[in-house]
């Protein structure tokens, strides 16, 4: 095993950068990937599940100091790095390691050691099991099986989006194939403000026309301009303060973003749009109203132009749109 860990560490310097390539990853690591991925931020605990993870997180904890002694070093190892890796934020705080990505790592390593531990001390296991090993015992763990199971498919098959549902129709909008195609055939100057997830759809089908704002290569823009697209993306409280300057010091003059969204939830309107729509400083000129091929979404994708005195030919020719009536998000 150790000569197979030197291999494959030397195998990595196997590259056209030598160390740089080899190093690449943490460099990345290191450029704002935890600020860019969701999987890679620490859960909340705002659903049921993250609940019962953290439940099974702090029942471990309590089973590996309570049998201490009694606990392989190995078992005691694992515990401890997957508690570490996996720990939901707590409030503000959370792990440096923790991310969402590693919860399934908790549920398919650290429950069967839970498992362990309470089987080792738990008599009241070992008269179940001695029941179940009895006729009516296994009826009864048959019958609890599969209605465990039932409600496990009832429950699936109510959230997976259904045809000709608002859900299923905004998901297969994943890019702004329609705003793209209209702002080749309508090119409006300056600088543009996009999507973190569009970016590489708009460089490959408006470049040179446009340079993209942020695309997902995030070690090449940085944590600041990471950090910059996500108060833009979430709105959180007090961003509305914040945002006017941060698009004044891109000189921003177009912006392509997402109109409808379920990102947040139920179908709505997304909070940036909301406020480009709101706001005096920027008129909608062009949201898809006509789906790119039949089955597909519509008002998915917004097109802004700043209201300034250098766009007044523009402004003429481009006047205000109105929209139809478009479903609010909680609270907004």
């Amino acid at each position: 095993l150790g000569i197979a860990t030197l291999l494959a560490a030397a195998c990595t310097l196997l590259n056209p950068n030598v160390f740089e390539g080899a190093t690449y990853p943490l460099q990345y690591v290191a450029s704002g990937l935890s600020e860019s991925l969701q999987e890679e931020r620490p859960g909340d605990l705002d659903s049921g599940y993250a609940w019962v993870h953290f439940a099974i997180v702090l029942a471990l904890l309590a089973a590996l100091v309570a049998r201490v002694r009694a606990t392989p070093p190995q078992h005691l190892a694992l515990g401890l790095l997957l508690a570490w890796v996996s720990m939901p934020r707590l409030g503000g705080a959370s792990l440096p390691f923790a991310a969402e990505r590693h919860a399934p790592l908790l549920l398919l390593l650290g429950t069967p050691l839970l498992v362990w531990h309470m089987n080792l001390g738990a008599g009241a296991v070992r008269r179940f099991e001695g029941a179940v090993a009895r006729k009516p015992g296994r009826r009864l763990l048959i019958a609890l099986g599969t209605a465990i199971v039932a409600a496990t498919v009832i429950v699936a098959a109510s959230a997976l989006p259904r045809e000709r549902s608002e859900t299923e129709r905004v998901l297969r909008g994943r890019f702004p194939q329609v705003a793209a195609a209209w702002l080749r055939e309508n090119p409006l100057p300056g600088n543009l403000i996009n999507p973190y997830r569009w970016g590489g759809y708009l460089a490959f089908h408006l470049y040179p026309q446009y340079s993209v704002w942020i695309d997902s290569r995030g070690d090449l823009y940085g944590i600041e301009r990471i950090r910059e697209f996500e108060i833009l993306y979430r709105m959180p409280p007090g961003a509305e303060r914040v945002v006017p300057s941060l698009l004044e010091r891109y000189d921003a003059n177009v912006i392509v973003w997402h109109l409808l969204t379920i990102d947040f939830g139920p179908l709505q309107v997304h909070p940036f749009a909301a406020w480009l729509l709101r706001s005096p400083e920027w008129r909608l000129v062009f949201y898809d109203r006509e789906a790119p091929r039949p089955g597909h979404p519509t008002a998915t994708t917004a097109v802004f132009l700043r209201e300034h005195p250098r766009n007044a030919a523009l402004l003429e020719r481009y006047r205000p749109l109105r929209t139809p009536r478009l479903p609010r998000g909680p609270g907004r």
